[in-house]
């Protein structure tokens, strides 16, 4: 455990994790968005919006 919290640390000093991050963020924000789109559209949660 403690072994993979030193290596997380150790690859965060690196800006390639860190665009990964951020093109994670972007992808779940446009997740976020098309279900809040589609909530808006149906007015009601169902299975078609995840």
């Amino acid at each position: 455990m403690l072994g993979g919290c030193n290596q997380a640390a150790s690859i965060s000093n690196s800006p390639l994790p860190h665009v990964i991050t951020q093109s994670l963020l972007i992808h779940q924000i446009k997740d976020t968005y098309a279900i809040l789109r589609c909530l808006s559209t149906t007015g009601r949660f169902n299975y078609h919006c995840e």
